[in-house]
């Protein structure tokens, strides 16, 4: 299947539905409209000179024009690369460097960057402002390039493996990696969120994380494929986003657990001003079960669905809405990521290479049909990573007798303290569960005796007041003495947080170690 079937189909199903409704730029267009500009978009690619197989970088916040971009790049013949807006302009031209984009679409609130990336600039066939007009002698508007334009017919990808879009990985040191997602992959993707999306039937997706992140780009394909509305917020603010979700009667939003903890404080978001709200997926990161059960309880009319995955692996596992309950024969997997998706093959390796036992922790290792096709003129990693056709994740979890699996931590923030293995996201999780806890990240610090200790940043609930040694108490109580932190630093500054909203426990590495001077 092509993207632009899915395009067309949604034109013939819901022609006249709304297809985006744009809170940043108020545009709002219907399936038609989108389909005439995707088309027209990409007749225009075609006459200035990108051809098959370039790439072409995208630099914006979310927005409708995102969603224009990023299909008709797919649909002229190229690879549509979104960039994380968030990095510094050296951080950008070590990605641009390695994917070479002949064109660029920008965001008029990044245009003032362009002077940073001259040397990006200089060897790009066309510069497009994604904006309606503001053009300059260097840049030319998208909305020139959609006016009375004919459409071009659309570019058939014969190879199922071909790469259609290029997600850069989250890091800061070596070669930057850019993880080939082919359409196949996409649209196998999409397959496996409808075990999350429950009734799509008039839904209204809330774009809500970042759009050049896996965890939403593959809503941009699956909303679609269901003929919904893209209802597009620009980026994450708790107020913004409790209004949208009330006003434009949004049934649908995917969110991560950072966004989840600090939208629960927010006035509203459980009120009745969201009677239509229906499904709340997350993931990217743990979810604490203190946090989930206050959420399911908070909001007892809606679904909630866990989508575990990587961008090289898309969907790995999935917790079924039917799972989200605090009694009864199903209950006792809320700490699960759930079983695997459809069309995914799931096995935890031993170190030396055998699957393990149920109940015994490996690496997750998965085959599916939307694994990434490999990285980016990167062999040698593409080789470390998938081996016999699985992908090795690099996540430390086991699988119980029922095919659930269970995230342990990831294999470089497992803490070893005194030849113990420690997980993080179980301490983060006891944490959680003391009332004055707002956010917590747990890693692991240099100590001359254990190798590492553990050591918690904690911010509080505004109000709050709580003493080290109660934290630490309130751990011991709930979780072993070796695993409890040893040190914490409480702070009133909110955590770091990647462009997706997971914390940045690097980081809070970082800093620590210029603290102690190493």
């Amino acid at each position: 299947m092509q993207f632009s079937e899915l395009i067309r189909r949604s034109v013939q199903v819901n022609g006249r539905g709304a297809a985006i409704v744009d809170l940043g730029n108020g545009a709002r267009r219907s399936y038609e409209e989108l389909a005439c500009r995707i088309g027209q978009l990409a007749a225009s690619l075609r006459a200035n000179g990108v051809v098959e197989g370039d790439r072409v970088a995208i630099i914006s916040e979310n927005s409708g024009h995102f969603i224009e971009a990023f299909f008709a790049i797919i649909w002229c013949g190229a690879i549509a690369v979104p960039l994380n807006f968030r990095l510094t302009n050296e951080e950008l031209t070590q990605q641009i460097d390695d994917c070479e984009p002949t064109a660029l679409f920008i965001s008029p609130r990044f245009v003032d960057r362009l002077d940073g990336l001259n040397k990006v600039r200089a060897r790009l066939k066309l510069c497009v402002v994604m904006a309606e007009s503001t053009e300059t002698a260097a840049t030319v508007a998208l909305g020139s390039m959609v006016d009375g334009r004919p459409e071009v017919r659309p570019f058939h990808w014969d190879h199922d493996d071909a790469a259609a879009v290029i997600l850069y990985t989250g890091g800061t040191t070596g070669r930057p990696k850019g993880v080939m997602l082919s359409q196949k992959a996409l649209i196998m993707n999409a397959y496996q969120s409808a075990a999350l999306l429950g009734n799509t039937a008039g839904m209204r997706y809330a774009h809500v994380a970042p759009m050049f992140h896996i965890g939403d780009c593959a809503y941009i394909v699956a909303v679609t494929m269901h003929a919904g509305c893209h209802v597009v917020i620009p980026e994450f603010d708790p107020s913004r986003v409790v209004d949208a979700l009330a006003r434009e009667r949004v049934t649908h939003v995917a969110l991560v657990p950072t966004m989840i903890n600090r939208l629960m404080a927010e006035p509203g978001f459980v009120g009745s001003e969201l009677k239509w709200l229906a499904n709340i997926i997350y993931g990217a990161s743990t979810i604490p079960e203190s946090l989930l059960r206050a959420a399911l309880e908070a909001l007892p009319g809606v679904q909630f669905g866990q989508s575990y995955g990587q961008t090289e692996t898309a969907t790995i596992t999935v917790l079924r809405p039917e799972a989200h309950v605090t009694s009864g024969p199903a209950m006792g997997k809320l700490r699960s990521a759930g079983q695997p998706a459809i069309g995914a093959e799931v096995a935890i390796c031993t170190p030396d290479g055998s699957e393990a036992e149920p109940g015994e922790v490996g690496e997750i290792t998965v085959r599916s049909q939307s694994l990434m096709s490999g990285y980016w003129r990167n062999p040698e990693a593409t080789r470390e990573s998938v081996r016999a056709g699985r992908v090795h994740t690099g996540d430390v979890g086991y699988m119980d007798e029922q095919g659930f699996v269970y995230i342990v931590d990831r294999l470089k923030d497992m803490i070893i303290t005194g030849g113990e293995n420690v997980s993080s996201p179980e301490v983060e999780s006891a944490l959680h569960q003391h009332p004055a806890v707002l956010e917590c990240a747990v890693i692991g610090v240099p100590h001359a005796e254990w190798g590492e200790q553990v050591h918690a940043v904690v911010r509080l609930h505004p109000g709050a007041e709580v003493e080290e040694h109660a934290l630490i108490a309130h751990c011991r109580s709930l979780i072993a003495g070796y695993k409890c932190p040893r040190t914490i630093e409480i702070t009133a500054d909110p955590l770091p947080l990647s462009g997706i909203g997971k914390v940045l426990k690097r980081d809070l590495r970082e800093r620590i170690a210029r603290k102690a001077g190493c």
